[in-house]
């Protein structure tokens, strides 16, 4: 069985159960957020992904013991795009036989395929804005007289005048 959410996740993601336990006045589960360590596992790359990672879900306030094995793979996929991303770089998208048949590169696929799963596990860490607002996660501004980006996705579009009614 799952552990319960703490309240105050509970809260960042607008569910009503945060407020049935306040009323109730049930302890909630209480989670110390810490800067956890990197898995002994991590390569020398994912290892610097991995403080960038911690830093960004640090100042989300979003760093969690849970996050660890998804963090990890974020880290780990990072650095095989990267490697990737180079090769395509170098030796372009496509490539050609000696027929001068034209083919896909298989690193172009790859490509695609590990963009899509970090795509993924970013949205699990909440790292697009998107994801921030469906998880409700409040990012603080550094500079105080700033604009919070999530206040640009607030304004919706212009009122419709009402139109007069058309003669037929």
């Amino acid at each position: 069985m799952s552990k319960p959410l703490d309240t105050e996740t509970l809260q960042r993601r607008g569910s009503w159960k945060a407020a049935a336990r306040r009323n109730a006045g049930k302890d909630a589960p209480v989670v110390h957020h810490h800067r956890p360590e990197p898995p002994p596992t991590l390569s020398e790359g994912a290892r610097e992904k991995w403080d960038w990672l911690v830093g960004v879900m640090d100042e989300m306030g979003s760093t969690g013991v849970g996050d660890i094995e998804t963090m990890e793979r974020y880290c780990e996929l990072s650095v095989q795009w990267r490697d990737v991303c180079d090769r395509v770089n170098a030796e372009g998208m496509v490539y050609q036989d000696r027929h001068g048949k034209f083919y896909k590169s298989p690193h172009a696929v790859l490509l695609v395929e590990l963009t899509t799963k970090l795509t993924s596990l970013g949205g699990l860490l909440g790292l697009s804005p998107v994801d921030r607002l469906r998880l409700r996660v409040d990012v603080k501004s550094k500079n105080p007289g700033s604009l919070d980006p999530s206040e640009l996705l607030k304004v919706g579009p212009r009122p419709r005048k009402p139109q007069p009614p058309q003669k037929i």
